[in-house]
């Protein structure tokens, strides 16, 4: 879980360019987030919605949490929206490195279980002719 929260940690502070103090929290993290995006609410509203292009928040669901919690602060619904998405990501992320780390240590397994075969056939083979001659003597 901490991977997740550092792994968050840097992800908010690339899309906001803030150094945010390693020992934040979530909830702090969401504030920064927060008021970042009120500024660019503000600001740069074109820049903003590139944004959760890029991080592919779902243009839909936000338009609906717009609607349904008008009395809420946007830059705190979407301030949660993106942590909620780079949460995904960052689950994704995790279950394809488990993925790949699996097949790797099935394929280390099925080849040390292939050269321990040729070894023992090796040795067999080796051992063979010895076994013959003393059948010949």
């Amino acid at each position: 879980m901490d991977t997740q929260i550092d792994e968050l940690k840097k992800e908010i502070s690339r899309i906001t360019s803030a150094d945010l103090d390693q020992h934040a929290s979530e909830a702090e993290m969401k504030k920064a987030l927060s008021a970042y995006i009120n500024e660019h609410i503000q600001k740069d509203f074109e820049w903003l919605v590139q944004l959760l292009y890029r991080i592919d928040v779902s243009e839909a669901k936000l338009k609906n949490l717009l609607q349904e919690k008008k009395d809420t602060d946007a830059g705190d619904l979407i301030a949660d929206m993106i942590i909620e998405r780079q949460k995904q990501k960052i689950k994704i992320k995790i279950e394809i490195k488990i993925k790949i780390n699996f097949k790797a240590q099935f394929q280390i397994e099925k080849r040390l279980s292939l050269w321990l075969l040729m070894v023992q056939v090796d040795l067999e083979n080796l051992l063979q002719p010895r076994k013959s001659r003393k059948g010949q003597n």
